[in-house]
């Protein structure tokens, strides 16, 4: 826990979403009239009090009302995201 900040969420939101076959990545998919991005951000605002995305650095993911680290170099997948985003 990032005891500075109070409660850290991390949303990882590099899927490619191929098998989503939307044509997009998962993040910018969208469900009810918002991105699958904005869904997850604002459930997870609600049980957190500092939400992170990480992402590819080159993926536009609009407005982000949260704060956002890029993806390692290369293909680290999950894991790699997420020690981005616990660093």
């Amino acid at each position: 826990m990032d005891t500075t900040h109070g409660r850290l969420g991390i949303l990882l939101a590099g899927g490619r979403g191929t098998r989503l076959g939307a044509g997009v990545p998962k993040a910018l998919a969208t469900f009810a009239g918002r991105t699958l991005l904005a869904h997850a951000q604002a459930t997870l605002a609600e049980c957190t009090d500092r939400v992170l995305v990480v992402a590819p650095a080159d993926l536009d993911l609009g407005v982000v009302t949260a704060d956002r680290v890029a993806d390692p170099p290369g293909d680290t997948g999950p894991l790699g995201a997420l020690v981005a985003g616990l660093g």
